[in-house]
């Protein structure tokens, strides 16, 4: 097996084992729709001759975004993102493309959260007199949620992303620290209301060749949180982990894609830094992590993440993986911001002329975004270079 070898995902087929993770621009139009940079970011990453696009996170409504220019995805932006589909068909007709759905819950715009959460709430500044979401506001987000995961479908992309990661609503939902008295809370059947509701409205497109997935924290490392963590590719996966995974194949999810932690709470484990001397122990947590979930469910497509750091080694360790059968595909964030012409470079043996990932000590590209500015690699696009220089200059106190 290498890593221009073809997989199966569900009843389509992945040129290749690349995968390009999420990674929001900040860069849309006003209304949430996609705009000329975002089209032209998409045009160029799909150049790149990835088996896998996961598009960035859109949101289902303009109050559920966590940035002022995230894309949003409903009836009145579908043309644009059609628009944006068959810009990067143009460009890669064999690369699957997903669209990933959702809801910034507590660190949208406006906070809206689910629950009180001690540990979450000190961080985000989430002040006593902040209301918690009522049963009503849930079902019209879950609404929400639904119509965006069906015009996704509308759109001409190949699969949905149902994101159940990194401590937005969907997981805040999802994790045994919601102990909601309401249909979305206490057992676990409630907490996983939003997905099976997702599924269902999404159903008879998945029944015709959709392909639903999800990308998991499969460990968040806070209190309550979901997931544990293990140091054995062996050890049987956490119980509630197996129960959502189960749900979503019951579902039709063909594929899951692996991620670990907060990166408002604990961003160590989900985007380590160069000089983080705990950085290799973290990326094999998350390739262990992978493992598991493989040899539990053999059947989904698995893209793995944690392989940024590795800088020109990546391809001979990503390589090592997928010939262990830890992993069906590996997935690059950061590096595909670097360079996101990384695969096709690799297959024609230009491995040289690959832009690396520096994994900035002071993440850069996560700086831009979390201080709500264009996002993108500092290192080798002088765009975003300015961007970061008027962003620091605009905001000297903005959050490091």
């Amino acid at each position: 097996m290498t890593l221009f070898d073809p997989v199966a995902i569900g009843g389509k087929t992945a040129p290749n084992r690349f995968a390009a993770l999420p990674m929001e621009g900040n860069d849309a139009a006003p209304d949430g729709s996609p705009s000329d940079r975002t089209i032209e970011r998409y045009r160029e990453l799909a150049r790149g001759g990835w088996g896998v696009i996961m598009l960035e996170a859109v949101a289902p409504c303009l109050s559920g975004r966590g940035r002022t220019k995230q894309l949003v995805l409903t009836k009145d932006t579908l043309d644009g993102f059609r628009r944006l589909i068959d810009a990067m068909r143009a460009q890669a007709p064999d690369t699957l493309i997903f669209i990933q759905i959702n809801h910034a819950g507590r660190y949208a715009l406006t906070p809206q959260i689910a629950y009180r959460h001690p540990e979450l709430d000190a961080w985000h500044k989430i002040t006593p007199d902040t209301p918690i979401l009522t049963t009503q506001e849930l079902d019209i987000i879950t609404q929400k949620m639904c119509w965006a995961a069906d015009c996704a479908a509308r759109t001409g992309a190949d699969g949905a992303d149902l994101k159940a990661c990194h401590g937005y609503l969907g997981i805040e939902l999802l994790r045994p620290a919601n102990v909601r008295s309401d249909p979305y809370g206490g057992p676990f059947l409630n907490r996983a209301r939003l997905f099976r509701e997702m599924l269902a409205a999404i159903h008879s497109e998945i029944s015709s060749g959709f392909l639903a997935g999800s990308r998991i924290s499969l460990f968040e490392d806070i209190e309550g949180g979901l997931g544990d963590t293990a140091d054995s590719d062996a050890a049987p996966l956490d119980p509630e982990v197996q129960t959502f995974i189960d749900l979503l194949r019951a579902g039709g999810a063909t594929w899951i894609c692996e991620t670990a932690g907060n990166p408002y709470l604990n961003p160590q484990l989900t985007r380590p830094v160069r000089n983080d001397g705990a950085r290799f122990r973290t990326m094999e947590q998350h390739h262990s992590l992978t493992a598991r979930v493989k040899t539990a469910f053999p059947d989904l497509c698995l893209i793995g993440t944690g392989y940024t750091l590795f800088g020109p080694d990546m391809p001979a360790v990503a390589s090592a993986a997928l010939e262990q059968g830890r992993v069906d595909m590996i997935g690059l964030g950061r590096q595909n911001l670097a360079d996101p012409l990384i695969p096709r470079k690799i297959e024609n043996g230009d491995a040289a002329a690959v832009n690396w990932c520096k994994a900035c000590v002071t993440n850069n590209c996560a700086w831009l975004l979390r201080n709500n500015a264009e996002a993108g690699c500092i290192v080798y696009n002088k765009y975003y270079r300015n961007r970061l220089k008027q962003a620091k200059k605009a905001q000297p106190d903005a959050s490091d």
